[in-house]
């Protein structure tokens, strides 16, 4: 099957936002002169109201809640660097994506690694926000 360009550009646009995301949860957790209420309002309008995610430890967060862990989170990992590898999407069709990645941070001497899934919609406007995130502890993909 062949991919039509609206997929392509929804894959393109999925991955995009992604590394977009991160970029400004590594700010906002980071804090500084660039961190504050703007940058935590740019950050929580990524998110779908309806949002849900699986943290590593298997709890589960709702849109509410995590507005308040990066609220609380703001400004307290001066050190943390966040990179990602393995993007990969599986799945596109319609206004869904499908993907999965590994975020490892840093922090001092410290590394962690989270495997993800993610599933990313596209709204009316073309605008692609996380409506779903599960997290698991993990290193390298195979």
């Amino acid at each position: 099957m062949t991919e039509t360009s609206s997929t392509s550009s929804l894959r393109e646009a999925a991955l995009r936002e992604v590394a977009d995301t991160h970029v400004l949860i590594e700010r906002c957790l980071r804090g500084g002169d660039a961190a504050g209420p703007a940058l935590l309002d740019a950050l929580l309008a990524r998110f779908e109201p309806g949002f849900g995610m699986v943290t590593p430890g298997g709890s589960r967060l709702d849109y509410a809640a995590l507005a308040a862990f990066l609220g609380a989170a703001a400004g307290t990992r001066p050190n943390l660097a966040i990179e990602l590898a393995d993007l990969r999407v599986l799945h596109a069709e319609g206004s869904a994506v499908w993907l999965t990645f590994r975020e490892i941070q840093r922090m001092g001497p410290t590394t962690t690694q989270r495997q993800s899934s993610a599933l990313l919609v596209a709204d009316a406007g073309g605008a692609v926000r996380w409506r779903h995130l599960h997290e698991t502890w993990g290193g390298a993909a195979s």
